[in-house]
């Protein structure tokens, strides 16, 4: 996850320093949703750091992860205050690709 957020940071750095706008979207499903997670998150710190202090990063969770982490284990998982809810992480990736975004799986 760490790599991840190497990789946020990096593409971020790059665009400001040419004087390019960007905007990142983390979009976390599946196994991923532990990032996002207030309990299991071992990059907690540092993300909520980083979607405080940089305003061209979002970070979203998928609503069908959340449901079936819920029913596996009982009660709804607690995410950072700093992640977005989408319906559905897979779909969510192939409609920003629909509409010009690129795709860059860590």
């Amino acid at each position: 996850l760490n790599f991840v957020l190497n990789n946020v940071e990096n593409i971020s750095e790059y665009y400001r320093g040419k004087g390019n706008d960007v905007e990142i979207r983390v979009v976390c499903h599946g196994l991923g949703l532990h990032m996002l997670r207030v309990d299991t998150s071992p990059v907690k710190d540092r993300l909520t750091g980083m979607a405080d202090s940089m305003d061209e990063l979002t970070f979203f969770a998928c609503t069908n992860t959340i449901g079936l982490v819920t029913k596996a284990e009982g009660e709804r998982p607690v995410g950072v205050d700093q992640a977005a809810l989408v319906q559905a992480g897979l779909p969510e990736i192939i409609e920003l690709q629909r509409m010009g975004w690129t795709y860059l799986k860590p």
